[in-house]
């Protein structure tokens, strides 16, 4: 398992192939920076194929075959990628804001079953209640 920067969607990607022959992958895309921090929204899909990665997510659909297996091995990534991103940023001085935003309120509340575990919480931002969470560098 290992994180990987995408130059061109300016983003930290993680991608793993699931024992059910599923692939899944978290994301977390640097958005516009504001004065004091750097933004990074997350971004967590299951699909089959990769042409079908996007229209899943568009068309909001549950494409999970096998839950237990799929929320262990996401936990895993999420815990990987964000530490990284996280030593990555405050390396080069910079404070760190990472949103992660749903698409319906089974997704909201699953993300804040775990998320808040993690040090996130609800917080309105860009006019929309989103779980942020904030980390300062302490250079």
């Amino acid at each position: 398992m290992s994180v990987h920067w995408i130059r061109g969607e300016r983003a930290y990607e993680i991608k793993e192939k699931l024992s059910n022959g599923q692939t899944i992958f978290i994301q977390f895309q640097e958005l516009e920076d504001s004065k004091d921090c750097k933004n990074y929204n997350i971004c967590l899909g299951i699909y089959n194929k990769r042409k079908h990665a996007v229209v899943n997510e568009d068309e909001c659909r549950i494409t999970g075959e096998a839950p237990f297996l799929n929320v262990y091995k996401a936990i895993k990534m999420f815990d990987e990628i964000e530490s990284y991103v996280i030593e990555d940023n405050v390396r080069r001085g910079d404070n760190v804001r990472l949103i992660a935003c749903w698409v319906d309120n089974r997704r909201r509340d699953a993300y804040f079953k775990v998320l808040s575990k993690r040090g996130y919480d609800f917080e309105i931002f860009w006019g929309k209640k989103q779980l942020v969470k904030r980390v300062e560098c302490t250079t």
